[in-house]
């Protein structure tokens, strides 16, 4: 049985899956199937296989993979689900989540360290692809965020300029503020805030209304997750742990 899985996950290029000969009818491989690649030519380590995904099938002796590029079919064989924890098979972390029917986590934007959590420090950012399935969420870090800084911490806005979005960001970052300077009210005044918005994908890759917000990104990427596996139940125990 061929082990088959999302192509999006493993390369951002869209290519062509068949050309230059290449078809289902006389190549034995497909787009977005698993395949063990024999490392002997390219490491030298003998009997050693690295897994990969067929993203193209380009003729009938060849097809191109995300871990080698290009390989003829004489160097690969279908993979199986055995090959999974051999100590001579080597493969991407994603790829096992994937096979084993976890939801596989994208990530855009790496997390800043436990002190910069807040959605303010990713404002406008693409942070996360989360896809299982078929179905794929993606979190963004979004709101029009408006802020007043004192430095001094004494509440003392009105002379002080308003910095609005990527502004706001930059302004922080240049002051060498964390979470808990944001969450001193004589410090950073809030006019607008931003958040973290969990969105669906269509069939035509246009994102949906949120189905989730939340403010820290660790979060984020918690909930997108989970969102996966059970949307409505999750997304209530959220707003229950929040309100």
């Amino acid at each position: 049985m061929k082990i088959i899985v999302d192509t999006k996950n493993y390369t951002n290029y869209k290519y062509d899956e068949y050309f230059d000969g290449g078809t289902p009818e006389n190549n034995p491989y497909v787009v977005g199937q698993v395949v063990a690649i024999k490392e002997d030519t390219r490491s030298g380590q003998k009997g050693h296989w690295t897994l990969g995904v067929v993203l193209g099938v380009i003729t009938p002796d060849e097809v191109r993979t995300d871990a080698h590029g290009m390989v003829p079919v004489e160097d690969i064989r279908p993979a199986v689900v055995t090959d999974f924890g051999k100590s001579n098979v080597k493969y991407w972390q994603q790829l096992y989540e994937e096979c084993q029917g976890n939801a596989v986590v994208k990530i855009h934007e790496h997390s800043k360290g436990e002190d910069r959590q807040d959605s303010l420090w990713f404002h406008g950012k693409h942070i996360a692809t989360v896809r299982k399935n078929g179905k794929t969420f993606i979190v963004e870090a979004t709101g029009e965020q408006r802020i007043f800084i004192d430095l001094n911490g004494g509440a003392n806005f009105e002379d002080s300029p308003r910095l609005d979005g990527e502004e706001a960001t930059k302004a922080c970052i240049k002051f060498g503020m964390f979470d808990q300077d944001l969450q001193n009210d004589d410090k950073v005044h809030f006019e607008m805030n931003s958040w973290f918005a969990i969105r669906e994908l269509d069939a035509e890759g246009n994102a949906t209304d949120d189905v989730a917000i939340c403010h820290t990104y660790d979060e984020a990427i918690q909930l997108a997750t989970d969102e996966m596996n059970n949307p409505t139940q999750n997304f209530l125990d959220y707003l229950s742990s929040r309100f």
